[in-house]
């Protein structure tokens, strides 16, 4: 008789897990890696120039697996329950700056800790973004600063960046598209002072 009674009740605890399951709404994984783009210079260990990315950090509201949005006019913030980041969101994001670097600037090898390159790299950065959200169908908003430091002369040079995209549309796709659009922007900013040094 006990063990009918304990058989009814996993059986009830199974259906309700099911229904409310089933009830709720589907979860969506974002990535902001939009797969690998085709570089148009060949580099050789004699051309080569080496990025390093120590530290790349995010604030404290981006860090968690849900995607965040923001009405900046407001400050009033919407964790989007049903969206979710595909994996840690901090190397997502320091991931696609090598990436990014490296697109806009033929040439260069980019990596990002932990991973160190085989030989000394020729710049060491360290990037600090103050702000990476904003609101669906509206204004997603990118400020940064960052720090190169090089390493044959050990000269310091520090950037800032600051700008604001326009999203196309009303969805989590649009919104994750304007993100990535602003990294690129930034990424370029810092490919430039590169060029420049």
């Amino acid at each position: 008789m006990k063990e009918r009674k304990m058989t009814l009740l996993a059986s009830a605890l199974l259906a309700s897990v099911l229904l409310t399951s089933c009830a709720g709404s589907p979860i969506a994984y974002y990535s902001l890696d939009k797969g690998l783009r085709e570089t148009t210079t060949d580099t050789t260990d004699a051309t080569k120039t080496l990025a390093y990315l120590r530290a790349v950090r995010i604030p404290t509201l981006l860090q968690r697996p849900e995607i965040v949005t923001r009405n900046t006019e407001s400050n009033q913030v919407n964790i989007v329950k049903d969206t979710l980041w595909a994996g840690n969101i901090e190397e997502e994001i320091a991931k696609q700056y090598a990436r990014e670097l490296e697109h806009a600037m033929p040439g260069l090898i980019a990596f990002n800790a932990p991973v160190l390159p085989d030989g000394d790299p020729d710049v060491f950065y360290t990037i600090e973004i103050d702000q990476l959200d904003g609101q669906r169908g509206g204004d997603v908003h990118l400020r940064m600063h960052w720090t190169a430091k090089y390493g044959g002369t050990n000269q310091t040079e520090q950037g800032t960046f600051k700008a604001t995209e326009r999203t196309n549309g009303n969805t989590i796709d649009d919104y994750v598209d304007a993100m990535n659009a602003l990294i690129t922007r930034s990424a370029q900013a810092m490919a430039a002072q590169l060029n420049a040094y």
